[in-house]
């Protein structure tokens, strides 16, 4: 039985995830982007199609509980919602009944 080993919440940059590529220890790669910061997190989105891993965000279950219209994977890509700057909108009825 295979279980997919997932690294990165503590690695910062993209150099730090190569020794975990390099030697095929990781299946699932999830960048912190409070830690890795939003540029570091594009570049490290694309060193897996390299390596053929998976890529996965480890926020994005949370987000969508607190966004008004959540982001959809379609066919493989996450789909840029339109809105004003990120494009998100935070939903406060969401956040009070997380809260309760």
């Amino acid at each position: 039985m295979g279980i997919p080993i997932a690294v990165g919440e503590s690695i910062r940059t993209r150099h730090e995830y190569l020794p975990w590529l390099e030697q095929r220890a990781a299946d699932i790669l999830q960048p912190d982007i409070g830690r890795s910061g939003i540029s570091e997190a594009m570049a490290l989105a694309s060193i897996p199609n390299l390596y053929m891993l998976e890529y996965q965000p480890p926020t994005l279950g949370l987000a969508n509980k607190l966004l008004d219209t959540p982001i959809e994977l379609h066919d493989g890509c996450y789909r840029i919602p339109d809105g004003n700057g990120l494009g998100v909108r935070i939903s406060e009825r969401r956040i009070r009944d997380l809260q309760a």
